[in-house]
C-alpha cells in the first residue's frame, strides 16, 4: 500500500504513520505539511492507495484545498482527518467524493477500524456528525473587513486570549491549547467563553470559522 499523509502537525503525521504500519507493515508513506506540498506530491502522478488529509493547512482554504486534491486524485480513497468536529465540513468532504471523515478526537482503535473499512471499499462518517444539523459558515468577508475584525477583537481580548484564539482558529481542542500555552483546561474554557462573546459567536464551531478567517487575513 502507498499512502499520502497531509497534515501540518508533524506529531500527528507520526501517529498516522504508526497507525498505517499497524494495518500494513509494508506501507510506503509520503508526507506533506501544507497544501502546496500535498498538490506537488499528487502532481507527480504517484499512484496512492490512500490519502489522509487535514483540511486546515497553510496555503489554501479548506474547501478549495479539498477540491484541488480531489481533482488530482479523483479515484484514490480520500479520508479527511480533522480537528473540526463539524457536520458542515463532513458533508462537504463527502460531497467532493471523500470516503470518510474522521475527527482527530477519535480513539486510535476507532480510526484504525474506520480506515480498514475504507480500504475495503466502504465509507465512514461518525454517527455524532450525521445526527447534527448542517450549518454553512458565515458569508466570506473581504481581507480588509477581516483585518478590521481582528483589530477589534484585539481591543476586547487580553494578549493571552488572543493566543488562545489563534490556536482555536487552527481547530485545536481545549486540551491541545492548554498544552501549547501551559494552561489548565479550565482556564482555556474561560478564555474560549470570552472569545465567543467577543466574536459574537453562538458556538465553538462558529467561533473557529470566524477566527480562522481573521487570523488568515493578518498572516
Amino acid at each position: 500500500m502507498r499512502a499520502l499523509i497531509a497534515d501540518d502537525h508533524s506529531l500527528f503525521r507520526d501517529g498516522c504513520k504508526l497507525l498505517l504500519k499497524s494495518i500494513d507493515p509494508k506501507v510506503e508513506i509520503t508526507e506533506a505539511a501544507d497544501f502546496d506540498e500535498t498538490l506537488k506530491a499528487l502532481d507527480k502522478k504517484n499512484a496512492y492507495d490512500l490519502i489522509l488529509l487535514d483540511l486546515r493547512m497553510p496555503k489554501l482554504g479548506e474547501v478549495e484545498g479539498l477540491k484541488k486534491v480531489r481533482h488530482l486524485a479523483p479515484s484514490t480513497p480520500l479520508v479527511v482527518v480533522s480537528a473540526m468536529d463539524d457536520p458542515y465540513y463532513a458533508q462537504k468532504a463527502m460531497d467532493y467524493g471523500a470516503a470518510g471523515y474522521i475527527p482527530k478526537s477519535s480513539s486510535h482503535s476507532l480510526i484504525s477500524s474506520a480506515l480498514k473499512l475504507i480500504l475495503a471499499g466502504g465509507h465512514y462518517v461518525p454517527p455524532t456528525l450525521l445526527n447534527k444539523p448542517v450549518a454553512a459558515p458565515r458569508a466570506e468577508r473581504s481581507k480588509s473587513e477581516l483585518e478590521a475584525a481582528y483589530a477589534d477583537a484585539a481591543k476586547k481580548l487580553t494578549p493571552r486570549q488572543m493566543d488562545v484564539m489563534r490556536l482555536l482558529a487552527r481547530g485545536e481542542s481545549n486540551k491541545g491549547i492548554a498544552e501549547a500555552l501551559g494552561l489548565s483546561e479550565g482556564t482555556v474554557k474561560v478564555h474560549v467563553a470570552a472569545i465567543l462573546k467577543a466574536l459574537k459567536a453562538t458556538n465553538r464551531t462558529q467561533a473557529v470559522l470566524i477566527a480562522s478567517g481573521m487570523v488568515d487575513a493578518v498572516n
